[in-house]
Order: C-alpha cells, then sequence, then structure tokens
C-alpha cells in the first residue's frame, strides 16, 4: 500500500461504530476526542519532507502524462509526411482536436483522483488501528466502487468525443470557417483514430486511481513504455517498414490508436491482478454498493468544475493564438515560440498541481490537519521551484528559442519584450493551477472555479482590446494574457489563504454529532451552502461526524 508515516501509539482509537442511515444515506463512524490528532499530531512534516513527497510523486506522474506528449508527436510525424500547405494546416487543426476533445471530453474523470485520495487516508487511519473488518470491508468498496463509477460516467462521454472526432469536418468549415479540403484532411485523420477513444477514457479511469494510491512510478514506466510501442508501430505504418503496407497518416492514427488500448491494458490489469488490491473489486461493474448514486453525483459534480476550468484554460490559449495571428505573421511566429516553454511548464503544472491536492486530500481523510496544511503551504513553494526556472531562463535568454540563425531580426526584436511578459504569465499560472487544485479539496469547488473562469476570460478580452484597439499590438496581447492569469490567481491565492490553516481544514471537515437526527439530515442536505460554517464542539462534546461515503468535505 502507500508509503506512509505514522507513530503508532499516539493514536488510539476506542470505539468505532458504523451507523447506517437509510434516509440521507451516509457512513457515520463516530471518534471521541482522542481519537483524532488536533493538539498534537504526530510526524508533523517540515518542507524537506513535503518537498521530497511531492517531488517524488509529482515527476514520474508529469512523464505519465503520454498523451500530451503524443500530440506532439502526431505533429511531428504528420509535418514530415505531408506533400502540401493543405496537409500542413490540417496538421495544426488534427492536433487541436485532438487535445480539446480528449481533454475536455475526459476532464470530469480528473475528479476521481480527489476523491480517491481522501477515502484512501481514511481507511489507512483506521486499518492501523484494527477497526472491524466489516468496517474496512465497506471502506474498500467504496473506494473501488470510484473506478466502477468512473466506468460509468466514461460510458457516457466515449460517444461524445467519438462524435467530435468522427463528423469533425462539419465543426471545422461550419464553425470556425476553415477550408474544405483542409477540414477534409483532418476529419479522414480523425476518423481512423476515432475507435481509440474507448481505450482513452479507460486509460484515464484507471490512471486516476494509480495517481490515487501513489503509483505514480508504475504509471509512467509502462505509460512510456506503452508510447514507445505505439510510436514504432506509428512510423512502421506510415513508412511501410518492415513490409508493412505505408498508410501514410492514416498508418500514424492507426499507430497511436493501439497505444490508447496498451496503456489502457497495463493500467487496468495492474489495478485488477496486484496483491496489494486483491481486496478491492475495481472491475465488478455490475456490483452495486450502498451510496452507489450518491457517490456519482458527486463524481460528476467535482467532474463538472474540473471541466469547465479546463475548457476556459484552452480557450484562453486558443485565444492568444488567433488574436496573435490577427495582429500579423510576425507577431503570430513570436508568439508561437514563446509557447514553446509553455507546453514545456505544461506537463510539471499538471504533474504537481495533482500530486499537491491528492496528498492535502489525503491527510484530510487521515484526520491529520497539520499535515494537510503544511503539505498545501510547502507543496506550492515546491511547485514553484520546479516551474519557475524554465520560463525564467527563456525570458532573459531569448534568443534561445530561435534555433535558426535565419530568423527575420524583427521577430528576435520582439522576443526581447514578449518572452519576458509572456513568462511571467507561465510562472503564475503553476501557482493559480495549484492553488485551484488545492481549493477543490479544501471545500471550495464553485467559489475558485468561477474566480479562474472570470479572470481567464477577463485575460481573453483584454488581449483582444490591448492587441487590436490600441498601439501595443502583440505585446498588448501577451498584456492581456498574463493580467487574466494574474487576477485569477489573486483571487485564488486570498481564497486559499483563508482555508489553509490547519484549524479551518479541520472546521471545514467536521462538525459535531447531534442528537438529535433531523439536525443531521438538515446539515446533510445543506453540504453545498455557499459559505457554510461549521460550529466548532466545546469542551468533553467533542464527537465528530466523518462524511465517510460521501464527501468529508463540504463545496462551495
Amino acid at each position: 500500500m502507500y508509503d506512509r508515516s505514522i507513530n503508532k501509539t499516539q493514536l488510539s482509537v476506542q470505539d468505532s461504530e458504523l451507523i447506517d442511515n437509510p434516509e440521507n444515506s451516509q457512513e457515520e463512524i463516530l471518534l471521541d476526542s482522542d481519537q483524532v490528532a488536533l493538539d498534537g499530531e504526530p510526524d508533523l512534516y517540515n518542507f524537506w519532507d513535503v518537498f521530497k513527497k511531492i517531488s517524488a510523486l509529482s515527476i514520474p506522474m508529469a512523464l505519465s502524462f503520454t498523451f500530451s506528449m503524443e500530440i506532439f508527436l502526431v505533429s511531428l510525424l504528420l509535418n514530415s509526411t505531408s506533400e502540401d500547405d493543405d496537409e500542413l494546416a490540417a496538421t495544426t487543426l488534427i492536433t487541436i482536436m485532438l487535445n480539446t476533445l480528449v481533454v475536455i471530453g475526459a476532464s470530469p474523470l480528473f475528479a476521481m483522483s480527489v476523491l480517491t485520495s481522501n477515502k484512501i487516508g481514511d481507511l489507512e487511519e483506521v486499518e492501523v488501528n484494527h477497526i472491524n473488518e466489516d468496517i474496512l470491508a465497506k471502506k474498500r468498496e467504496y473506494i473501488a466502487g470510484i473506478n466502477r463509477n468512473g466506468l460509468y460516467l466514461s460510458t457516457v462521454l466515449t460517444p461524445v468525443v467519438f462524435s467530435g472526432m468522427f463528423f469533425s469536418k462539419p465543426i471545422l468549415t461550419d464553425i470556425f470557417k476553415q477550408k474544405e479540403i483542409v477540414a477534409q484532411i483532418a476529419q479522414d485523420f480523425l476518423r481512423v483514430y476515432a475507435p481509440a477513444v474507448p481505450g482513452l477514457m479507460v486509460r484515464f479511469s484507471s490512471e486516476q486511481m494509480l495517481f490515487s494510491f501513489g503509483r505514480s512510478g508504475y504509471a509512467m514506466i509502462s505509460g512510456l513504455l506503452s508510447l514507445g510501442v505505439g510510436t514504432s508501430l506509428a512510423i512502421s505504418l506510415e513508412r511501410g517498414l518492415l513490409g508493412l503496407p505505408s498508410m501514410r497518416a492514416a498508418g500514424i492514427a492507426i499507430g497511436f490508436a493501439a497505444e490508447a488500448y496498451l496503456t489502457a491494458f497495463a493500467y487496468s490489469i495492474y489495478l485488477a491482478r496486484h496483491r496489494d488490491f486483491e481486496n478491492y473489486q475495481f472491475f465488478h461493474i455490475f456490483k452495486h454498493f450502498e451510496n452507489q448514486f450518491s457517490q456519482l453525483k458527486d463524481l460528476i459534480k467535482m467532474g463538472s468544475s474540473i471541466s469547465l476550468s479546463v475548457a476556459s484554460e484552452m480557450a484562453m490559449n486558443l485565444s492568444v493564438g488567433v488574436i496573435s495571428g490577427l495582429t500579423g505573421i510576425k507577431q503570430h511566429s513570436a508568439i508561437s515560440y514563446v509557447n514553446q516553454f509553455s507546453f514545456l511548464n505544461f506537463l510539471a503544472l499538471a504533474g504537481f498541481g495533482q500530486s499537491c491536492s491528492q496528498e492535502v486530500n489525503r491527510q484530510i481523510g487521515a484526520k491529520r490537519y497539520e499535515n494537510a496544511s503544511r503539505i498545501g503551504k510547502y507543496g506550492l513553494s515546491t511547485t514553484m521551484i520546479y516551474t519557475s526556472p524554465i520560463p525564467i531562463f527563456f525570458s532573459f535568454a531569448p534568443r534561445f528559442l530561435i534555433l535558426s540563425a535565419s530568423k527575420p531580426q524583427e521577430i528576435v526584436d520582439m522576443l526581447k519584450y514578449l518572452a519576458p511578459i509572456m513568462g511571467a504569465g507561465v510562472v503564475i499560472d503553476s501557482a493559480r493551477y495549484n492553488l485551484l487544485q488545492q481549493l477543490r479539496v479544501l471545500g471550495d469547488l464553485k467559489g475558485s472555479t468561477i474566480i479562474s473562469i472570470s479572470g481567464l476570460s477577463l485575460g481573453i478580452a483584454m488581449s483582444a482590446i490591448l492587441g487590436l484597439k490600441t498601439n501595443l499590438d502583440i505585446y498588448g496581447v501577451a498584456i492581456g494574457n498574463t493580467g487574466g492569469i494574474l487576477l485569477a490567481s489573486s483571487g485564488l491565492f486570498y481564497r486559499w489563504c483563508q482555508r489553509i490553516k490547519s484549524e479551518r481544514i479541520r472546521d471545514i471537515n467536521e462538525v459535531p454529532v447531534s442528537e438529535n437526527p433531523s439536525n443531521k439530515k438538515s446539515f446533510a442536505n445543506n453540504l453545498c451552502g455557499f459559505f457554510r460554517k461549521c460550529s466548532k464542539p466545546q469542551e468533553g462534546e467533542r464527537q465528530y461526524l466523518l462524511l465517510s461515503p460521501q464527501m468529508n468535505h463540504s463545496m462551495l
């Protein structure tokens, strides 16, 4: 199981009781005050502890995001096989459609690791104290149910993403006003790749469970190996190597579609067959369990928030490219060079953001609130240490963005000012993403999502106004982009500061148990109340309700 530090002699659990309430379908575990390490948690983390823990999880996690690497390889291989300008233009449309449809379509599944990590923290705490086996079995069943509900959700998402690829030509011509011949080339590729969508959905579901259990190392190794096999197959089919027929672009699509299923199989077989998971029935998809539908509702609720955030982030990146293109060809070329280090930072940004939120939520599930606070604070610092050097380097040395010496001096001159402006935005965006991820597990789902989307939307508007309506030209586009990210980050940072304190985390996640059942029902029905306040128990009355089968944190 997941490696954890805990001094068992400092934790004492007296009586644990599972109470089934058919009215609100919640599992309640009553714990006395000496069961919860509120006044003196054992093995408190320092900065170095958090730095090592987050680094060990985040780096392999970032390298396991092979779909992002696949998009880059698809573009590289298609460019190498293109024979005219229409095929080159179609390559851009293919990568945009692939990235947009798959990432936004699968983004609700990213909520799985958030829910699972909290429950794993809870389970690990009670396992160490040998709680009644029936209770442990119910907790394991609930964790396994998250994967099954993820698969159920995938069956709804798959037809949407598949249809977007299969009927991409009308989308590209009618909505985005692209040339018909270019849209046709893009659709031909996407239709061959479209059967990969079910495999991608299973891959993302299993990947989230691996991350939750701290198995990012296995995800990285198997993911990279699968990517290597898929890339080799794509090249072989595209060029007709090893006696295979030359299929050009279709061969590339087939190769990477096969990679999706290979990765999904590698991840899923590990969950199904590894001895550490023998007590989990991850893939008994027809097995019903208590609170199954309330869990699915929680998954959809958080997944919808994540989808909105992802859509706004992709919209901003797309808008910067479109608006910069309207300012001129050279300006658009300059922005493209800057986007190189933005892409390099994305993998690290995503890996560190997810691992920080998971580990904060794991500690919350274990009711170790001081450690949750420390991981949040030190994890943010760790993220900035890793993600800041690349954009800072290119901001001071933009010349290294251009490998060819034949580029116009005008573009080189633009980069002297453009790179620092955009680089500042990339650095701040690393903080924004990490804060947003943490706030989701700190009980601030709706508010943080609204702030992030609003800030990025204002950034799009500022980019258009400053870039197209003033003399700032391309620099106005960059200023608007960075300004929007700064606005979103400032709002998120303020809310994060209010919630990252250990006392506040405890108040969000624990509430005194009332002897009146109607009061418990009232609380359960108002989990999502805006600006909910938790009353603190008086001395001698410190019994707490752990919202175990649903979410043990309320969400704004």
